[in-house]
């Protein structure tokens, strides 16, 4: 079984999800609290990034898009914390592929079977980019293309040995180039999933990040937003 570690949202991770799913991929996904506080904290967040306007656009869309949801079933386990999830995953089986999808904190990778498949996908460059909304964070340093990083778990967030990496243009809005980061990321993985028996394909071992990038503040959001649209 493919399991799936996020925190879903319609937009980013359902994209994902759909598209890997449209490959013929079997999955169950894991779902945590957005933002390990759920629906107010990503609310809050929300509204801060796209401000007032940008997010009625986003709730209008984000209302269609959870509709959609009924159409497309996709099995799903809702969880509390984290720390249920880990508990779930620490009787995954040999054959099971662990991933991470914008998991909100760390799964605790020594407990599950040393011989799954445990992969994080990071939309950044690492470890330059280690954290949170990575892609934000290219964007606000005037990065030309978007990294997206697949790389082993390992017990400290963000490092292990790298399987692969892609890039695509930084081109559009921060909410546009998320998606398609996304979308891209689903048929990487999948690519991935079929070489799995092969070595990584870089096979270097990501030094610890100095820090991890937080979630913006008022004054970056105002800086990128001079630069580019956000939605």
């Amino acid at each position: 079984m493919i399991y799936i570690v996020t925190q879903r949202d319609p937009f980013f991770t359902d994209s994902f999800l759909y598209t890997f799913k449209k490959m013929g991929y079997e999955f169950t996904v894991l779902n945590t609290p957005n933002f390990n506080g759920g629906f107010f904290a990503g609310t809050k967040k929300a509204l801060k990034l796209y401000r007032p306007f940008g997010f009625i656009k986003l709730l209008i869309v984000g209302l269609y898009l959870k509709f959609y949801r009924i159409f497309i079933k996709i099995p799903v386990i809702d969880f509390a914390d984290i720390q249920k999830v880990n508990s779930f995953l620490s009787n995954a089986l040999p054959s099971d592929v662990i991933l991470s999808l914008s998991a909100p904190a760390r799964i605790a990778v020594e407990n599950i079977h040393p011989e799954c498949l445990k992969v994080n996908i990071h939309c950044g460059e690492l470890p330059k980019y280690a954290g949170m909304m990575p892609i934000f964070w290219q964007l606000y340093n005037n990065e030309q293309n978007i990294t997206i990083t697949f790389h082993h778990m390992s017990m400290n967030i963000d490092t292990g040995s790298v399987i692969s990496k892609i890039s695509l243009p930084a081109e559009g809005t921060l909410f546009e180039i998320s998606i398609k980061a996304k979308i891209v990321s689903a048929q990487h993985f999948a690519e991935i999933l079929s070489q799995q028996k092969n070595e990584p394909i870089i096979n270097r071992n990501l030094p610890t990040p100095s820090k991890l990038s937080k979630f913006p503040d008022s004054s970056h959001i105002f800086s990128l937003r001079k630069k580019r649209k956000l939605i």
